[in-house]
């Protein structure tokens, strides 16, 4: 496994290490050059059934969902390759995590705005 070359390797050090806070506008702009409508399009190619909640969230959410899919899907590969199906079962399984912990995030704000309306 090694690191993709190119742009978002500048924030991604030569041992897989990610500086957010070092390169943090780097790695804004490297991300914000992806699109939910590319993102929908490889989600369609590889039959993800869950892209339609895509469409529900909100702005904050769908970037963490750009970066969570695009981002993370990216990083490591096999010399740079990696196969349709290999990115199809990582999409698809990083699709699922991301919207588990959506869930997750969501019930424990509920959770604390319940106890503070009690």
């Amino acid at each position: 496994m090694t690191l993709v070359k190119g742009p978002i390797s500048a924030v991604i050090d030569e041992n897989g290490n990610f500086d957010f806070k070092k390169d943090k506008l780097e790695y804004l702009k490297e991300i914000k050059k992806y699109s939910i409508d590319k993102l929908s399009k490889e989600a369609q190619k590889y039959n993800l059934s869950n892209d339609k909640r895509v469409a529900l969230l909100n702005k904050s959410e769908t970037f963490q969902y750009i970066k969570c899919l695009i981002s993370d899907s990216f990083v490591y590969t096999n010399n740079g390759i990696i196969s349709d199906e290999d990115r199809k079962k990582l999409l698809i399984s990083l699709n699922k995590v991301f919207f588990h912990a959506l869930d997750i995030r969501r019930k424990r704000k509920q959770e604390k705005l319940s106890i503070k309306e009690a």
